[in-house]
Order: C-alpha cells, then sequence, then structure tokens
C-alpha cells in the first residue's frame, strides 16, 4: 500500500506532482489461513511525508506481516517517490521551415514551406519558451542536385531546454527538390 503511504502530496511546491511511487520489491510473498490471505490487499507500512518536497525521495520502510500471517520475504522494502515539476505544452502553428547548408550555386524547393509543432516540457521550460526561440529546419548539407527524403530538425535558442524539451512536428519529413 505505498501509494496510500505517502502523504504531503497537496503540500508540495507550486507546480510539483508525484509522478509514480514504486516499490522495491513489489510484492511480497505470505503464508497463513486461506481465509485470512483472502481478505488481504496490501501490507501497511508507515508513512512517507513529502511535504515541501521539489525532488525524489527514496525511504525504506518495515514490513509486518498482518495478523494471522507470516512474511516470507525480507521484512524491508524500498519506497521511491517520484516527484517532478509539472508538464505543459505547447502548440506553434504555421512556423517557417529554414533551409540549412545548401551549398553555394544550388536552390531548394521543398514540399512543405511551414511546420507546426507541439512541444511539452517543465513548467518552468515552458513559460520562458517564445515563438522565437524555436526554428523548424532541413540540414541539406552535402545533397546535390536531385530530390529527397529529408527529417525535420527542430532548434531551440536555449541549448539546455533543448534536451529537456520533447515535440511532435506536423510534418516530421520534408521532399527537397535540389537543383542546380
Amino acid at each position: 500500500n505505498a501509494k496510500e503511504a505517502v502523504v504531503g502530496v497537496d503540500s508540495l511546491p507550486a507546480n510539483y506532482e508525484v509522478y509514480e511511487i514504486v516499490s522495491t520489491p513489489p510484492a511480497v510473498r505470505l503464508v497463513g489461513p486461506e481465509s485470512v490471505l483472502s481478505e488481504i490487499t496490501g501490507i501497511d507500512i508507515e508513512q512517507i511525508d513529502v511535504s515541501g518536497s521539489n525532488s525524489s525521495v527514496q525511504v525504506p520502510v518495515v514490513l509486518t506481516a498482518p495478523e494471522g500471517t507470516v512474511l516470507l520475504d525480507e521484512p524491508e522494502a524500498m519506497i521511491y517517490v517520484d516527484i517532478r515539476e509539472k508538464q505543459e505544452s505547447m502548440q506553434l502553428q504555421g512556423m517557417p521551415i529554414e533551409i540549412r547548408g545548401l551549398a553555394d550555386g544550388l536552390t531548394a524547393e521543398l514540399s512543405d514551406t511551414e511546420g507546426d509543432i507541439i512541444i511539452t516540457g517543465k513548467i518552468s521550460h515552458m513559460r520562458r519558451l517564445e515563438r522565437k526561440d524555436v526554428t523548424l529546419y532541413v540540414d541539406l548539407t552535402g545533397l546535390v542536385p536531385g530530390s529527397y527524403d529529408v527529417e525535420m530538425g527542430v532548434g531551440i535558442a536555449d541549448k539546455t531546454m533543448q534536451t529537456e524539451l520533447e515535440w511532435i512536428l506536423s510534418v516530421p519529413k520534408v521532399t527537397v527538390t535540389v537543383k542546380e
């Protein structure tokens, strides 16, 4: 009953949430009369107070077999409470697709010149992110005249954010025709 043992969830800092609660081991074995075992839905453990926490908590707990049963496994479990900053999403529509890396003397036509993107990340990042910070592009470095399906790239001005954000593109690939 690890979920029931976690208290203080309503006292986390603003924009934080309990994302997941994991017990290791996830289950234990008990022996006892069938009439007693059939009534057991979990083993009660001591409360884990996460009030004010803005990072995950890992706590060892002692397991006590319910009355009339015997615990066959180790009498200790590790409870991991994954506390994370809440996520938020932003949709940007009609973003122009930039051409990068095109060799001198060549031109390129794109099957799509604009794309939409849905970006998801921590609220603290998303509240700082603006449309001007996001770039959609195709990298044509090394391409010679011809037709290609090129994956769309996403550039975020803040490189730290770039590694922590996730996105979905309306146009993940663009057909590019390179001409002389």
